[in-house]
Formats: structure tokens, C-alpha cells, sequence
């Protein structure tokens, strides 16, 4: 991988950042003293009912009764945040939420996140010898996304922490260094820890990129991609077994453990009904 130096000239990197802090600029002027809601349908998003209670309620405990809970008492008769993915509990870059007000600290995140990625985005277009303006846009464009703020809108926090680290996983496997695999799996680690969801997409994006890689990059041994990939594979095992190990436990005492394979995929698309992802239904009402 080119050096940051070569990447971007020293004298390129303030216009870079001002222009990728766009993203953040624009959450924070909609959202400085509230929620950046798009609508005011949105008001009741999975932020309000869901995120902003786990983390008001983890920061009370902690805070007020000096205790770091592991139990949610107010769902049923009760559940474990420790196994929950969405309560925010092991999500390092989630956790200034639990000290700055509600709902600003949300904004602010979500925010930082989307120039974060924005800027992951740049540098890997850099890294494929794009110019710096086609980079520029790419990065820019990815960070204003419009479906990420539709998942804004409708309160997927976790989602929002963890689609922008994806260029960061695709662009660690280029870096031409022995701690490579160390880093990858932290991305990967964190991608799992903020949205569980988001990572199986991610893993299977970084397998494919990785396969290219491998392909285009012939000067590189094919042992030592075999290795990247057995050092990558235990040290994010381990770094995810916080959230891993309890969410295993509690989804085999769900109810949904004892769906079968018929109730499961009762709703789900049929084939022809995939190909309406690409060819839109030509009829009316179809």
C-alpha cells in the first residue's frame, strides 16, 4: 500500500478534511439541540424507543448507582443487555454516548462516523490510482449516501457506527506490513461489535476483495495470504467473544430457535420475486 504521503499531498489534506466533514456538518445543523429526524413520522425510530433507552438506562446505573448493568428490566420480564447487539454496550466508538447529552451525542457520532467513512472511502479510491477529485467525490459521495440517512431516519443507529468502517476492512488488506492481519481483524471486530448484521455482509465483501487482491497481485505468496487469514480469523474471534458467547446463549432460549425451516422462510422472497431487486415489475401493482 502507498504511504499516506503519496496517497494525498500534505498540501491537499486541510481542503480533504473540510470537504469530507460534510457529512457531520450536515447531521449536527439538523440535529444541535434534538434528534436529526428527515420527518416527523420519524420521531418513533429505533433510536427513541430502543437506543436512547438502553444507553440512558446503562449511563443512570453506572452514574447514579455506581453499577455496570447486565440486565434490562423494562422488556418482558426482562432481558440481558450484555447479549443484546443493539444496547451499545461493546461498541468502544458508541461509548461516548454514555457521557455526552442525549440526544446530541447520537448526532455527533453518527456524524463523526459518516466522515470517518467518507474518508476510508477517499483513500481506498486513492489506493486504485483514482485522481484526487474522482476520490474526492467518491469519498464524499459515500458519505452522503442516501440510504444511510434513510437508515438515519428510521433509527439504525448500529448500522450507522458500522457501514462506515467497510472501506477501512477493504483498504487494511493492502497495507504492505507485518501487523496487517492485527488490524484487519480489529476493523472486522468492530464492524461485528457495532451492527452483528452488517458484518456477515462485510466478511463476505472482504473475502471476495480479498480473492481479487490475490488474483491481481501475483508477487505476493499465496502462503502468506493463508496466513493473513488464520492470524485475522482467531484474534477477531476473540475480540468479538464478549458480545459472541452470551448472544449465542440467549438465542438458543429464544422462541425463534424452535422455528422451522418452512416458518422461517414463510415470507421470504421467491426467486422470480429476487429478480425484482434488479428488473422492477413492469405492471401495475405487481
Amino acid at each position: 500500500m502507498k504511504s499516506l504521503r503519496l496517497l494525498v499531498p500534505y498540501r491537499y489534506w486541510i481542503f480533504v478534511f473540510a470537504t469530507l466533514a460534510i457529512p457531520t456538518m450536515l447531521i449536527l445543523f439538523r440535529g444541535w439541540n434534538g434528534f436529526a429526524y428527515p420527518s416527523a413520522a420519524a420521531a418513533y425510530s429505533d433510536i427513541t424507543l430502543s437506543h436512547y433507552t438502553f444507553i440512558d438506562y446503562i449511563r443512570g446505573q453506572v452514574f447514579e448507582n455506581q453499577v455496570f448493568p447486565l440486565w434490562f428490566p423494562s422488556i418482558l420480564s426482562g432481558t440481558p443487555l450484555i447479549a443484546n447487539p443493539l444496547s451499545g454496550m461493546w461498541y468502544p466508538f458508541g461509548w461516548p454516548a454514555f457521557i455526552l447529552p442525549l440526544p446530541f451525542a447520537f448526532n455527533l457520532l453518527v456524524g463523526l462516523h459518516l466522515s470517518w467513512g467518507a474518508l476510508g472511502m477517499f483513500l481506498l479510491l486513492r489506493q486504485q490510482n483514482l485522481s484526487m477529485t474522482a476520490s474526492l467525490f467518491g469519498g464524499l459521495a459515500f458519505g452522503l449516501m442516501p440510504k444511510l440517512f434513510a437508515h438515519y431516519g428510521a433509527g439504525h443507529l448500529t448500522l450507522m457506527y458500522a457501514v462506515p468502517w467497510t472501506p477501512w476492512l477493504l483498504l487494511s488488506t493492502k497495507l504492505d506490513h507485518k501487523y496487517r492481519p492485527f488490524l484487519s481483524a480489529a476493523i472486522l471486530a468492530l464492524i461485528f461489535l457495532a451492527d452483528v448484521r452488517w458484518a456477515v455482509y462485510t466478511g463476505i465483501l472482504w473475502f471476495v476483495w480479498l480473492a481479487a487482491y490475490t488474483q491481481n497481485n501475483l508477487s505476493e505468496k499465496a502462503s502468506i495470504k493463508i496466513k493473513y487469514v488464520l492470524i485475522l480469523i482467531p484474534i477477531a474471534a476473540l475480540l468479538t467473544a464478549c458480545l459472541v458467547l452470551p448472544l449465542l446463549e440467549y438465542s438458543s432460549l429464544s422462541t425463534r430457535a424452535d422455528l422451522t425451516s418452512e416458518e422461517i422462510f414463510q415470507y421470504s422472497l421467491t426467486f422470480p420475486g429476487l429478480l425484482g431487486v434488479f428488473y422492477p415489475p413492469l405492471q401495475a401493482g405487481a
